[in-house]
């Protein structure tokens, strides 16, 4: 899918994986062409969860406990006042975004994610800024990890109170 707003990138989303109609799993892929053709280089991935028609809070809770244990603790972290009622048709989670290490530093994570957050408009997006394990050394995560939330806070992610869980509605 190429989107004029972002002509560099194109974007693949697939669904799958869901559960008694209350979410579904996607992941997607990044790619921008080579400059010397069509061929097209994967340039990042990741996947995240779409929670269907939640009525609130607590529905959002007890949907993302039935997914595992790091996307509970995601929504958990929500505002109870932004989800009685649910101020979206759907909330959608980002679990992760990884950018190749060749394009870091390019703006592509900020296209996938603007891309992703055009596709989803109208949904409660939801996310939790930090690095991959092992992507950088113990003593840097907290450099890494507020590099990341000023990163997507650029794309218009709040970050909820003084919890981990960034949203954008």
């Amino acid at each position: 899918m190429i989107d004029d707003e972002f002509p560099g990138v194109e974007i693949d989303i697939n669904f799958f994986g869901f559960s008694k109609d209350q979410w579904l799993k996607f992941n997607f892929i990044s790619r921008i062409s080579e400059e010397e053709g069509e061929k097209l280089i994967e340039i990042g991935k990741g996947q995240g969860y779409i929670l269907e028609n939640p009525s609130g809070y607590d529905d959002i809770v007890e949907i993302s406990d039935d997914i595992d244990q790091g996307i509970y603790n995601m929504c958990t972290g929500l505002d109870p006042a932004l989800c009685n009622p649910v101020q979206a048709h759907h909330v959608v989670i980002i679990e992760s975004i990884k950018i190749e290490q060749n394009y870091r530093k390019k703006d592509f994570g900020l296209e996938t994610m603007n891309f992703l957050l055009k596709f989803f408009k109208g949904d409660l997006v939801i996310m939790v800024p930090c690095p991959f394990q092992g992507y950088c050394r113990e003593e840097e995560i907290d450099k890494v990890t507020e590099k990341l939330r000023k990163h997507w806070i650029k794309c218009g992610f709040k970050q909820m109170g003084d919890t981990d869980t960034f949203y954008k509605l």
